[in-house]
């Protein structure tokens, strides 16, 4: 069986751990990072698991499980970026994890749905994202409305490798220059 690592081991993480135990996961084929090294040791004790640093969990794990706040994420990046190798999975479960909307009328994003991989992205590949409005839902009782995004993520060669919805609140009104 595959070997996982989870880069970070707080609430979601630990909830992520216990419900790979549960499920029958050989407690040895799994990792965990953790900045919080007496958070580290609880779980140690408490599931029996390997607590690793970033590079070395990168280093021997098959799936990487990247389940850090959204603030930690480009040190981690950093840290495990010249371990991953082909053939690794790598998962990102970071919540709320998207690009800073100031300035604008974007007040939030907050979800994606119907993601689908079409085709793998391996390493040094350029991608880009085409968002298109898909769906406008204003709302009669507050300043602004939900505004719901087809995103189709290409490869290089114009290839779509993946899909998803992009869910926003977006400002009914905002002052222009």
């Amino acid at each position: 069986m595959a070997t996982t690592a989870i880069f970070g081991a707080g609430v979601m993480g630990e909830t992520l751990l216990s419900g790979l135990i549960r499920s029958g996961r050989d407690v040895a084929d799994l990792s965990i990072t953790e900045k919080r090294t007496d958070h580290a040791a609880v779980l140690n004790a408490k599931y029996g698991v390997s607590v690793l640093d970033n590079a070395t969990a990168a280093k021997s794990a098959d799936v990487l499980v990247l389940v850090v706040k959204p603030q930690d994420m480009d040190g981690l990046l950093s840290e495990i970026r010249d371990h991953v190798v082909a053939g690794n999975l790598v998962v990102s479960l970071a919540a709320g994890l998207f690009v800073d909307p100031d300035p604008g009328p974007v007040l939030a994003n907050f979800g994606v749905d119907h993601l689908r991989f079409l085709t793998p992205v391996k390493a040094d590949d350029t991608i880009a994202v085409k968002l298109t409005v898909k769906q406008i839902t204003p709302r009669t009782s507050a300043d602004y409305g939900e505004v719901r995004w087809d995103a189709v993520v290409t490869n290089e060669d114009g290839d779509p490798v993946a899909t998803y919805d992009v869910l926003t609140l977006v400002a009914k009104t905002w002052p222009q220059d």
